[in-house]
């Protein structure tokens, strides 16, 4: 009869309990469970919840699921053996899987490599399989610039030009910028002339033993000179008119350009459009041939601004001296979506960006987001605001930035429940950062010193 009644008892226990419900000590009623889900990087890291349920996370996926958790708010803690800790706090919920999936443990001690001395700029190729290194030198006790590249495949450095390979007169050495193809770089320097100095372009072929240095003959009204956006062997350069822009194109080789746009303030280009501010203040969009169509209703103020604009996967960006508006193509408008902006960059995955000043960091959704956190298009999640200056930022994975805030190189994460962490990571004097996503490693221009970190993930 004893037995007959503790299967009585027992039995819809066992039934509640199969079914995923718990008694709830704390609140003394029985409710049902929920779970975790944590996919962290690298894999093998400890997990421990409220610090008494602990496990390793599986060694073939990076995974772990646990189960049958009251609903309440547990503390969560990640570690491994050479990389800092990751630490939230989230809450569980009745028949739900709260998730963290794109967790990345941080290395305690990040290794740095020394490259090369006496660097102050330096321009990785689209394809990050190559960087050229300006250095300055002193040679019979006269500075003077060469240009380095270094391969990052078989990390060897190899000599490009020098000053006096451009002229016998003192150059100074402006800027350069890199072909589609990552196979030749322009050149953009100012002859030193007696009576006036003289701005000139070349093309220095990098297929070519020794380096083929071609100069460009455009005339001195030319303001700018980038690649044709889908060749290496055509040009665009703009020519300054009153106060627009005269846009050409031209092959290389060639004496004449074609005109393909006038009355032009600012321009960027894809691979197939120009996307670019008239005269008049509309945006307007023209073919690589240079047919165009207004696409904006209202005209924007070009006089006493500065303007940018920025496509970056078929979002159009402006920047109106520090405010940055976006382009809404339901209103064919901009929209304001920040009053003090110095730059952003697109995350990997083409979701989101991340807008920074030199104190606040914010990232904006550019789509929905159905991971875990939720973001709706058009959310702004603000980040963190600093004392110290923030130098460059980049993605490091899509969900976490590296940046500088003066001296100091961190990475935080953009994941906004509880608190957002911050990790310090590295420690230079005035750090120039570059971060290749081809080699998941971090360089940094310190002074005139070139680093490279150790693999990052």
């Amino acid at each position: 009869m004893i037995c007959f009644l503790l299967f009585l008892i027992s039995a819809p226990l066992i039934i509640l309990y199969s079914q995923g419900y718990r008694i709830d000590s704390e609140n003394k009623k029985i409710v049902k469970t929920g779970g975790v889900y944590l996919k962290i990087i690298p894999k093998g890291a400890m997990v421990s919840i409220d610090e008494k349920i602990k496990r390793k996370t599986d060694f073939l996926s990076g995974g772990i699921f646990i189960g049958n958790l009251i609903p309440k708010k547990y503390f969560l803690k990640i570690e491994k053996v050479g990389y800092q800790f990751w630490k939230k706090e989230l809450e569980i919920i009745e028949e739900k899987v709260i998730e963290a999936k794109n967790i990345f443990l941080i290395p305690h001690n990040l290794k740095f490599e020394f490259l090369e001395r006496d660097v102050n700029q330096f321009f990785f190729s689209p394809n990050e399989k190559s960087v050229i290194l300006k250095k300055e030198i002193l040679n019979k006790e006269q500075k003077t610039w060469i240009l380095t590249i270094y391969d990052t495949e078989t990390k060897i450095k190899s000599r490009l030009i020098e000053e006096k390979e451009i002229s016998k007169e003192g150059v100074k050495f402006l800027n350069l910028n890199w072909s589609p193809d990552s196979q030749k770089i322009i050149l953009k320097a100012e002859i030193m002339k007696e009576s006036e100095n003289e701005i000139k372009f070349f093309i220095l072929d990098l297929k070519k033993t020794p380096v083929e240095i071609i100069e460009l003959n455009l005339t001195k009204e030319t303001k700018d000179c980038y690649f044709h956006p889908t060749s290496s062997e055509k040009i665009f350069f703009t020519k300054q008119k009153q106060d627009s822009l005269l846009l050409f194109e031209r092959e290389i080789g060639k004496e004449n350009g074609n005109l393909l746009l006038e009355g032009v303030i600012v321009y960027d280009t894809t691979k197939d459009s120009i996307f670019w501010i008239s005269e008049q203040g509309f945006l307007e969009k023209s073919d690589l041939y240079g047919r165009s169509q207004k696409i904006s209703i209202e005209s924007l103020s070009v006089k006493e601004n500065s303007l940018e604009i920025k496509v970056l996967n078929s979002f159009i960006f402006l920047k109106q001296n520090e405010k940055l508006l976006l382009f809404n193509e339901d209103s064919r408008n901009f929209k304001e979506i920040s009053a003090k902006v110095k730059s952003i960059k697109i995350s990997p995955d083409l979701k989101k960006i991340v807008l920074y000043n030199d104190y606040e960091l914010s990232v904006l959704f550019l789509k929905e987001d159905l991971n875990q956190p939720q973001k709706e298009k058009g959310e702004k999640v603000f980040l963190t605001r600093f004392s110290k200056k923030i130098g460059d930022v980049f993605w490091w994975t899509s969900h976490y930035l590296i940046f500088n805030a003066d001296s100091e190189i961190k990475i935080i994460e953009i994941d906004d429940r509880d608190e957002i962490q911050i990790w310090n990571i590295a420690d230079f004097k005035e750090p120039v950062l570059y971060f290749s996503k081809k080699e998941k490693a971090l360089y940094v221009q310190s002074k005139q010193d070139f680093f490279i970190s150790e693999k990052m993930y």
